[in-house]
């Protein structure tokens, strides 16, 4: 089993090292302020990097997470404050090797709703990637450790053992991919508390 971890906390040196702090990270309330507060920053040091105008994906990535737009969110889903909404705890994360940026928003969405993630990128390597990773080691330098711990982005060969491992531990699992990938992922044993959302193949047109 080989593992590349692109971005993590410091101590986080393996596998189990990494399922072993997510755990220890705790759940959170959704829409935390210090999960606001560390999503606004990415936003706002994403555009601000030099080459950001190449990459539209970027641009809109980093306007779709403007503090105006969690505002809203957060008004459309803490619609009762007599209800306190909490994460469930580690969200598994496998993105997909065609679309460098989709795997943020589904990442963003679990940390405001209180999870921790383990993210498997491809291992493709892509500017938009390379950009993203830096933004949140220079967020995590500069003293935004609390967040940035929550979270591990890895990369790992297209085989079975590392997300079987973690989808024995994980509370929700986010599938993207092809039909293919998303059929035989899915095959594979998830904790039985555990969501899963699958975004497999899709068609859209406009007119």
């Amino acid at each position: 089993m080989s593992i590349k971890f692109l971005f993590c906390e410091n101590k986080v040196v393996s596998l189990d090292s990494a399922i072993s702090h997510l755990n220890d990270s705790g759940i959170w309330n959704a829409f935390d302020e210090r999960a606001v507060t560390f999503i606004n920053k990415f936003s706002s040091q994403l555009l601000k990097q030099p080459s950001i105008n190449k990459f539209p994906d970027l641009v809109a990535l980093a306007y779709w997470f403007r503090r105006s737009s969690i505002k809203k969110l957060k008004e459309r889903y803490i619609d009762d404050l007599s209800i306190i909404r909490v994460g469930r705890g580690i969200s598994l994360h496998i993105a997909p090797s065609n679309v460098d940026t989709i795997f943020v928003y589904s990442f963003f969405l679990s940390l405001l709703a209180g999870n921790t993630s383990f993210i498997r990128v491809s291992s493709n390597e892509s500017p938009q990637l390379s950009i993203i990773i830096k933004v949140f080691q220079d967020l995590y330098n500069s003293g935004n450790t609390q967040v940035a711990g929550r979270f591990v982005i890895c990369t790992y060969p297209h085989e079975n053992e590392a997300t079987e491992i973690v989808s024995k531990t994980c509370e929700l699992r986010v599938v993207w991919g092809g039909d293919e990938t998303v059929n035989a992922i899915s095959s594979i044993p998830l904790n039985p508390t555990a969501l899963e959302l699958k975004f497999p193949n899709r068609s859209s047109f406009s007119i």
